[in-house]
């Protein structure tokens, strides 16, 4: 998607979507070797916290030069790197526990709404980029009806929640995205774990997955609803 979207990324990179676009390579590779890495909690934490503090500092080298001090610089790559540690924990947990088509439609929601937000937000170039991501989601929704034990966590997850953070990052960051949205759409994926009650667990399948599709569309449309109303508010409104 970067190279048609955007060319074919700089070597050494200069600027953070052509890291980005190196960064899902490296992420490919350590995605596909992770069921020897990942098997192993104290292999595989201190190498989750590693990769997304990379990942972190790749991207935000703009404002960690130019806008924050050291102190204020490190506070910041800390608790970034520690969210997105988090994000990727709880959705490779998720992952786990409930295989099939129910987590790859719901982050497939989740990426076509962030397209959206992004796109509003001012960015074409971010929200064509989600959609990729979404795209991603979308086949593997496919292939999780046709083989009903598909996991995304062992490999798939160590791509996916680094690279959408580096974009959400992006859009924030470099972008015009309002806290609030970036909030919501960072806490989304939590909803999910609602769906992790008895009373939807013990309903029929198909239910359960509507369910849970129900409650990552709700916040990512919501951070579309506010992103509109606030490009409409300071006079945009023409997309």
């Amino acid at each position: 998607a970067h190279l048609l979207l955007l060319s074919w990324p700089a070597m050494p990179p200069t600027a953070s979507a052509e890291r980005l676009a190196w960064i899902s390579i490296a992420l490919g590779v350590a995605g596909v070797a992770q069921r020897w890495w990942g098997a192993q909690w104290f292999i595989a934490w201190p190498l989750r916290v590693t990769i997304s503090a990379a990942v972190c500092f790749a991207l935000l080298q703009g404002p960690l030069e130019n806008e924050w001090g050291r102190e204020e610089g490190w506070a910041w790559l800390a608790g970034l790197s520690a969210a997105l540690a988090m994000q990727w924990v709880s959705l490779e947990t998720l992952s786990t526990i409930r295989p099939g088509a129910s987590l790859p439609l719901s982050l497939w929601i989740y990426c076509a709404a962030s397209a959206a937000v992004f796109f509003v937000a001012g960015s074409a170039a971010l929200g064509q980029l989600a959609g990729a991501l979404a795209a991603a989601a979308g086949a593997a929704t496919v292939l999780a009806w046709w083989a009903r034990g598909l996991r995304l966590s062992g490999g798939a997850l160590c791509a996916f929640v680094p690279l959408y953070t580096g974009l959400l990052l992006r859009s924030y960051f470099l972008g015009e995205l309002s806290p609030w949205s970036a909030s919501l759409l960072y806490l989304a994926p939590y909803a999910l774990w609602y769906g992790e009650q008895r009373k939807f667990i013990y309903t029929r399948p198909w239910k359960a997955v509507l369910v849970r599709a129900a409650l990552i569309a709700a916040p990512s449309l919501a951070a579309l609803g506010i992103e509109g109303w606030i490009t409409s508010r300071n006079g945009g409104g023409g997309y």
